[in-house]
């Protein structure tokens, strides 16, 4: 169902803007545009996608699973690196001091509900990409935000060089990466794409109001937690808190300037969608991990700001599934009402 809503919406409403002031205010008027998706297309990258994923988890596991005799699988446990919120599972050989690092863990630990939050996730930034690269205009979109999750990103992957887990989890963050970059640079350079960013529209001040006030809560966090400053370690794990504070408001510049037009064009109202549905599913899998994988260790902090980042699309949920039930145009409330 909701691909077919999406490749309606790009058949539609993949269009040329065109902007006339009104009372202070930029109404978007979109008429229909030759440059369109079919809907078997998109059907293709969505399968692509799914079935690559899914390939990557079954033989990371597989090959994980097979390296190990029965006497090694029994062997495994849990190890915290001193006051480290990294887990790491450690192989111990039964006649050996040597110990090992595996990624047992990092494969074993995926479940469906996992699975479906991350292409939740992909699915969103891809639907971004299509509403730039075929409407060809940014207007409702927040590039705030989206430095924002640049930001995220950069912080928390910052072991993607010194620590390998999985293949599925090292193509996952260089795909964040790489795809966040492409529509920070879009916004922000690309034309005729960047002559459409509406500064006026995109005014919240992410650097004082979202990054400073993460970064002071996350070293507070940091060093209540027992953490220090001067090692590589260290530094990796401060990096790693304030990431998951700042993704928990990233979206907010989004949602202001969603506020300010009311008036929700159908594929960027999708890719809100998707983000927060991201998240939901990821305190789903949380749930199942720890109901279900013996030795599941807490994060309350990962927690906290997960519900608080899913309750930010609350109320944007509510009046995108009405309208989607009514049928008619996707639009919020003003304070004005």
């Amino acid at each position: 169902i909701l691909l077919s809503n999406l490749s309606t919406s790009l058949d539609l409403h993949a269009c040329c803007c065109q902007c006339t002031i009104v009372g202070g205010r930029i109404p978007l008027q979109f008429h229909a545009s030759s440059h369109h998706l079919s809907r078997s297309s998109l059907l293709f990258v969505f399968a692509v996608i799914l079935l690559i994923s899914v390939t990557i988890v079954a033989t990371t596991t597989a090959l994980s699973i097979r390296s190990l005799s029965p006497s090694q699988r029994g062997s495994l446990s849990k190890y915290r690196i001193g006051r480290y919120w990294h887990e790491t599972i450690l192989l111990k050989y039964d006649n050996l001091n040597l110990v090992r690092e595996h990624s047992y863990h990092s494969t074993m630990s995926m479940n469906i509900f996992r699975l479906c939050g991350d292409m939740s996730h992909v699915f969103s930034i891809i639907v971004l990409l299509l509403r730039l690269r075929v409407a060809k205009n940014a207007q409702g979109i927040s590039l705030r935000t989206h430095e924002l999750f640049l930001l995220v990103f950069l912080t928390r992957y910052t072991d993607l060089f010194t620590t390998y887990y999985s293949l599925y989890n090292s193509v996952m963050k260089v795909l964040y990466i790489a795809t966040t970059s492409s529509i920070v640079y879009t916004i922000r350079l690309q034309e005729p794409i960047c002559s459409t960013y509406d500064k006026a529209q995109d005014t919240f001040r992410h650097w004082e109001f979202a990054v400073a006030p993460c970064a002071v809560v996350a070293t507070l966090t940091h060093l209540i937690g027992g953490g220090g400053l001067f090692s590589f370690l260290d530094l990796q794990e401060l990096l790693w808190t304030f990431s998951i504070y700042l993704e928990a408001v990233a979206i907010l510049p989004q949602l202001i300037v969603l506020q300010r037009y009311r008036e929700v064009e159908n594929l960027t109202g999708n890719y809100v969608f998707f983000m927060g549905a991201y998240r939901a599913l990821y305190i789903v899998n949380w749930v199942f991990r720890a109901y279900y994988e013996p030795g599941y260790r807490h994060h309350w902090v990962v927690y906290f700001c997960g519900v608080v980042q899913t309750l930010l699309y609350a109320d944007f949920f509510y009046y995108y599934l009405m309208s989607k039930r009514r049928g008619g145009r996707f639009s919020l409330p003003t304070a004005q009402k």
